[in-house]
């Protein structure tokens, strides 16, 4: 979609695209359980921002009480997939919204990530530091 949207211009917008996305998926598979559909995905751009939007049937984060675990080999390592998820949209001017699906019946959680795109009339500036670094 990137490449049709002609966006590939931006090598590290269509890396960390692909790592995001790879996030929140393996995110639905290992958290919405037995639910079918375990969930869905949308990439779209209205206007200047990337939007990326998962939605499946698992708790949301805070109601899970991952935070609250004792900590071992096992637990470490939940919850960092959307802290890295936040990480990559910060860098692009983006947030990421978790929330409730408000569905009574089988409730679930929407996470909706919201980036600028870059102005391919002002292309990013060359870091002057790796410049520097080659010689």
């Amino acid at each position: 979609m990137l490449g049709e949207w002609r966006l590939t211009w931006v090598p590290e917008l269509v890396d960390d695209v692909g790592l995001m996305v790879s996030e929140l998926v393996t995110n639905v598979q290992r958290h919405a359980g037995d639910s079918y559909p375990a969930g869905s995905f949308t990439l779209w751009h209205p206007g200047r921002r990337l939007v990326l939007t998962v939605h499946d049937k698992g708790e949301l984060p805070w109601r899970s009480g991952w935070w609250s675990r004792a900590e071992s080999a096992t637990d470490w390592e939940t919850g960092r997939g959307l802290a890295l998820v936040r990480a990559l949209a910060a860098q692009h001017i983006g947030e990421v919204d978790v929330v409730d699906d408000k569905d009574r019946a089988r409730p679930g959680k929407v996470v909706r990530v919201s980036m600028l795109l870059p102005n391919r009339e002002y292309a990013p500036v060359a870091d002057p530091f790796k410049a520097l670094a080659k010689a």
